[in-house]
């Protein structure tokens, strides 16, 4: 399992293997406005730093490839869920 700690001011991660590289790195919030995860080019992650989905567009993906969500806006650093996508993060409703 590799290591990433976010810099948000930086945009800068820790990739583990001694390097640091720039990415693009945003925050995900739940239709409430709880902030539920991170995303990190194209995957995306808990807050714990586990690798949960990857993001393709506004699109939600599992890692084997089957779709189970869309984002209402994928502008900017920070992401809404549509209400229907809040249930892929339990515990923050």
């Amino acid at each position: 399992m590799r290591s990433i700690w976010l810099l948000r001011a930086k945009s800068a991660a820790w990739l583990g293997r001694g390097s640091w590289r720039s990415i693009v790195a945003g925050n995900i919030f739940n239709s409430q406005g709880i902030h539920v995860a991170v995303v990190v080019g194209t995957e995306i992650f808990d807050l714990m730093g586990r690798k949960l989905y990857n993001l393709k567009g506004s699109n939600i993906y599992r890692p084997s490839g089957e779709l189970v969500g869309h984002m209402n806006d994928t502008r900017g650093p920070d992401k809404r869920l549509a209400h229907s996508t809040d249930r892929l993060f339990p515990g923050h409703h």
